[in-house]
Formats: structure tokens, sequence, C-alpha cells
């Protein structure tokens, strides 16, 4: 069963009976829609991330003890598009959200309790902060108002003072939970991770501990994807992921390679392994040595053509010296046609062709006859 979450209705659908209903995303519709789903019993619900909009819907459900899953949108638009199904409505991206439910079957994780649905919301408010007080810090530097500056610095204290309740408050949270202290505690044992990491941490990243080390750098968006096909093998990236861990995980790493002797050393392995890789002859040119009808990527345009059509010696003219029409000669040589051109092509004679274009070349070789 699929449910779209908008900020005024709520729109779902069953597979495969294909019955859409529409509720109201008010405390009666709710109602409404928990009554449907107790008569319907489905054995998976699937929501789409709508930027929290869909957190009371999940909590509601989770309470009701049905199992829901909570997607990403990217994946429902991809499948979507798998499908064919290129418009897009309330109603029909229920519909997909059920179809998807059935072909894909995602896996149910544990979602977070009460409180640890409420932490995020502080730590988005203590970024929004400090994007305002960097904004504000350029502008006090940058103004050369004096009333400016002053309502400048306003701001700035007014910033600083929200930011220090907003962790003062994430650090009552902590201690109030003893899972929650005693996972700031050992994260705080590595060195590197400082009290903003290890809160960033907990709050973004609940999966931490529950999921193998390659799901959670691929969940956090640090595991390097594959980039192949056939023979070629591209460069591999990292994609996607949870951009405020990875920005947490930045600063502490630049601490970590400089303090932390196990991270230090593995750094510096992953740096001499890309050394060694940049040293490897290029692919492309390997292929050029066994393959010579495929063109050197290092030569120019003027190289590649005489590679491929070599200058074609001609015997000088037997030019009088006292005729001086016979300093005017133009010699122009058919060349064959190359591959997938339009037809004959010539070129312009080089040096050492002991072709004449125009007048003679004084760097030419000497014509026979000429002192």
């Amino acid at each position: 069963m699929g449910i779209d979450v908008s900020p005024q209705q709520l729109d779902l659908d069953e597979f495969p009976t294909k019955n859409p209903l529409r509720f109201a995303y008010t405390t009666a519709g709710i109602e409404a829609l928990r009554k449907q789903l107790q008569q319907r019993t489905p054995c998976l619900i699937v929501i789409e991330a709508t930027g929290g909009l869909e957190q009371l819907l999940v909590a509601e459900r989770v309470a009701a003890k049905l199992s829901v899953v909570v997607i990403n949108l990217r994946q429902t638009r991809d499948f979507a598009k798998s499908t064919g199904q290129l418009a897009k409505t309330d109603a029909l991206d229920a519909r997909i959200l059920a179809d998807f439910g059935f072909a894909i079957r995602p896996s149910i994780r544990t979602l977070p309790d009460e409180n640890a649905r409420e932490l995020p919301e502080p730590f988005a408010r203590r970024r929004q902060l400090i994007h305002r007080r960097t904004a504000e810090l350029n502008r006090q530097q940058q103004t050369r108002n004096t009333k400016v500056k002053a309502s400048v610095q306003t701001v700035l204290e007014t910033l600083e003072r929200q930011l220090k309740d907003i962790d003062g408050e994430l650090d009552q949270r902590l201690k109030d939970s003893p899972v929650w202290h005693q996972t700031d505690e050992l994260l705080r044992s590595t060195q590197g991770i400082g009290p903003q990491t290890a809160r960033t941490l907990i709050a973004e990243l609940p999966e931490l501990g529950q999921l193998s080390r390659q799901k959670i750098a691929l969940l956090v968006g640090v595991a390097p994807i594959n980039r192949d096909s056939g023979s070629v093998r591209g460069k591999q990236t990292i994609w996607g992921g949870r951009a405020a861990i990875r920005s947490a995980l930045y600063i502490a790493t630049l601490s970590a390679i400089r303090f932390n002797s196990v991270i230090k050393t593995f750094y510096q392995q992953l740096v001499l392994r890309t050394k060694k890789q940049e040293t490897l002859p290029d692919r492309r040119h390997a292929q050029t040595a066994h393959h010579p009808q495929r063109p050197d990527p290092k030569q120019t345009t003027r190289e590649r053509h005489h590679t491929q059509y070599p200058a074609i010696p001609i015997p000088p003219p037997n030019i009088n010296p006292h005729n001086s029409r016979s300093h005017l000669i133009s010699i122009t040589v058919a060349l064959p046609p190359k591959t997938g051109g339009r037809g004959n092509q010539t070129r312009r004679p080089a040096i050492g062709d002991f072709v004449f274009n125009g007048r003679l070349r004084p760097d030419s070789p000497p014509a026979a006859g000429l002192s």
C-alpha cells in the first residue's frame, strides 16, 4: 500500500486492487485513514520522505503497529520512469508507491522513537544559525558604515545567544538519555571526533551500530561507487548520502589524519596508492601500441595526418634559370580519401616534399639546374 503525503491531503492506493482514496491531512482525516487501514490490514505501507510532513503520519502508523517504510523521493521517481509513467499527480504517486512496495520489497528498518525524531530539528536550526552568522560576519568585514556595523554586531550577538541556548539544550538531551550519553562518550573517545561531530552522528545517523560498515558508508555517501562498462574502468566517486554528516566527518578527518595514528597510517597508504596509480601508463596509450590504426591522442592534427598519409617525394623539375616564369610553379599532390571523409582531398605540401606552392620556397632543397 502506498500513501502520498502533501500539506493538505493524503492519497492512498493499494496493489493490486487499484482503489484510490483521499483524506484530508487533519486529525479527522488521519482517524478516517486509520479505520481504512484496520479494515484492509496491509502487509507493508510505503511513504515518501517529504521534508518532515510524513513524521506525524509515520508516528501514527508505528503506534498502530503497522509495517511502515519511508523511502527517498528519487527512488520512486526513477521507478516511475522505468515503468513509463511520466505524468505526476498525488493519486499517481500513491499508485507508484504501492507498485514500488510490491516490486522492490524494501527492507523495514527500526524507526526512531519520539525523542529521537525530535533531536534532528535543533541540529537543523543550529546549522541555519551558523550559516546566518557566517553571512553576518562577511557583511561586517565589508561594510564601512558605522550604523550598519552596529546593526550587524547586534544580530551577531543575538545569533550567539541562540546558538548557546541550542547547545545547552542538546547537551541536556544527551545527558538525560543513558543510551545517547554512552554513545557520545564512545564516539568522543576516538581522536579527531569532538562534541559537535558526536552530536551530529547521534542525531543524523540513528542507524549507526545497526548496519554494517559498508552499508553505513553507502548511507552517508562516502562509499566509492563503480563506473564500469565492459572493458572500460571508470573512476570511482562518491554520490548521494547525507550531506550534514559528510561535512561533520570532513572536519573530524582533518584532525584525525594529524593526531590519530590509525587514521594517519591509513591516510598515508591511500595517498601512496594514488601516487602509484598516477605513475602507471595510460590505458589509451597501451591500446594505441597494440592497435596502430588508432590515432595517438598526444599527436597534433598535422602529425597525425602525416602519419596516416606520408609525404610523396616528387623529383624536382628542370627549371631554366633564364626564365623568370619558372619560379611560379604550383604543384598539388592528390591524396587518398580519408576514412569517413568527403572524397578526394588535398593538402598543402610541407617542407621536404620537393613540392612548391606558389613561389619557390627558399628553405626547400635546391632544384637541379639552379646554382
